[in-house]
């Protein structure tokens, strides 16, 4: 190897950007896109609206007959669980996708040859956008709701057994449901049916799960679509309940663990499809 050949390396090395620069560059992107807010803003006013008009309601209807906490933390959370999701998936997409429709997504390879750094930075920002605004939904939701449950007579305060479990896994599952449809998004480089694949697999396979009649197929449904998981995540973990049932129904961890992979193996097949293609 000449001093010439060295000297290029080494000048080739020192000119690459930063991850802070990639991330303060996809962080512009991300912010200055009007579907960003749109989808970030319309799951906070749904889950938070959603969540505390459940919670009004179960308190009036169940007056008489009274109510418990799995209850309560069902309706706070329920929404949250089956259509914010959608929200979070598609941010996740329109992330990649919407620079695969304007041809923007070109530059940037040229700028950040490590195509698998823009891929990081991304799923690190949206991760972190969605949490912070999924913990604002959820906790506000919470600290909303929590003085009509009190003055019905009853205290769910966040100490309680499986409140706070059951607020940080909407908030995890959302965030994981946005990296997710970036992870779709770089694979199949479309905006509308990296959504499709989203609204399926995250609303529309777990309530086709819950309509179908007991069998096998509904029992698969349950047991491996990332909505279901999700949906597990969400709820309260009851006391010595099985990891996962013989009808498909998760626990809380084993919902994770389902979300988790999900998430995992569409960061994967991201990271191959950058590499492989051309942009």
């Amino acid at each position: 190897m000449t001093p010439l050949t060295v000297s290029r390396q080494r000048s080739t090395a020192s000119s690459a950007p930063r991850l802070v620069n990639i991330l303060h560059s996809e962080w512009i992107k991300l912010s200055t896109m009007t579907s960003t807010w749109i989808c970030l803003v319309g799951m906070l006013v749904l889950g938070l609206g959603a969540g505390v008009f459940a919670v009004s309601n179960t308190l009036a209807l169940a007056a008489d007959r009274g109510f418990d906490l799995p209850r309560i933390m069902y309706d706070l959370t329920q929404v949250a669980g089956a259509m914010c999701p959608v929200f979070a998936g598609i941010l996740g997409v329109m992330s990649v996708g919407a620079e695969y429709s304007s041809g923007t997504i070109q530059p940037t390879m040229l700028a950040v040859p490590g195509r698998l750094k823009v891929l990081w930075a991304k799923a690190l920002l949206l991760f972190t956008a969605v949490s912070v605004v999924a913990a604002i939904m959820i906790f506000g939701a919470w600290a909303i709701a929590n003085p009509m449950i009190r003055e019905a007579g009853m205290d769910v305060s966040i100490a309680s057994d499986g409140v706070l479990s059951s607020l940080l896994g909407t908030v995890f599952y959302l965030a994981l449901t946005g990296v997710f449809g970036l992870g779709v998004a770089a694979v199949v480089r479309s905006t509308t049916v990296g959504a499709i694949m989203i609204f399926t697999l995250t609303f529309l396979g777990p309530a086709l799960s819950m309509l179908l009649p007991a069998g096998l197929v509904s029992t698969v449904l349950r047991m491996l679509v990332i909505g279901n998981g999700g949906y597990s995540m969400v709820q309260m973990a009851i006391p010595d309940a099985p990891f996962a049932n013989s009808q498909g129904y998760l626990s809380p961890a084993a919902g994770a663990l389902l979300v988790v992979a999900w998430t995992f193996i569409s960061l994967i097949g991201g990271a191959i499809a950058l590499r492989k293609r051309d942009v």
